[in-house]
């Protein structure tokens, strides 16, 4: 059984290396404002893969405010349900059928690193701070109850880990990473 958890858990970036990735899954499903800050690290991933299909996990509450945001292209809301491994499996189910090739947690818990899992989602990128990460192959140590940085600073590090590791350099270097943008000024989508 540990081999089998080993195997599925193991980094196997190369397996969803190609040029384009199709769909990737972003997961910010905690407050709105926390929301807000992720802004950017949804601008750099879509920059860097304009072709690809960017789908971010939210709660009811910050649908609407996901919808608005230029660089995502489906929004799936979070609904949660009963206890965590319950919940887990539904939100399994409901990721599987989005096909998505990866994932990256900006937020990480358990019940939604379990339903990646679960999910069978390829590469499942995230901080490596909480239990929550032996379920995600693709890891950052990042010390965000330190707050050296801006919380879009840690939300950016994590999207330009995803691409390092899939093997492509970061268009947009981490110093020149965007902040957030000023209310009114983002470009809406077509």
């Amino acid at each position: 059984m540990l081999i089998l958890f080993m195997m599925l858990s193991c980094p196997n970036l190369h397996a969803a290396n190609s040029d384009r990735m199709d769909r990737i899954l972003v997961i910010r499903n905690d407050k709105l404002g926390d929301f807000m800050l992720a802004w950017p690290a949804f601008s750099l991933l879509k920059r860097q893969y304009p072709d690809a299909i960017i789908t971010a996990l939210v709660p009811a509450y910050t649908q609407a405010i996901a919808e608005l945001c230029p660089w995502i292209d489906e929004v799936i809301i979070d609904n949660r349900h009963g206890l965590v491994i319950t919940d887990a499996i539904h939100l399994s189910r409901l990721i599987r059928t989005g096909q998505f090739k990866a994932s990256i947690s900006l937020y990480s818990e358990m019940r939604t690193s379990l339903a990646l899992w679960l999910a069978r989602v390829p590469v499942r990128t995230g901080p490596a701070t909480k239990l929550a990460q032996l379920f995600l192959n693709s890891r950052l140590r990042q010390k965000r109850s330190r707050s050296a940085k801006p919380e879009y600073e840690y939300n950016a590090d994590l999207v330009r880990h995803y691409i390092t590791q899939k093997g492509d350099e970061p268009h947009v270097p981490a110093s020149q990473a965007p902040g957030p943008a000023p209310p009114g000024t983002a470009a809406r989508k077509p």
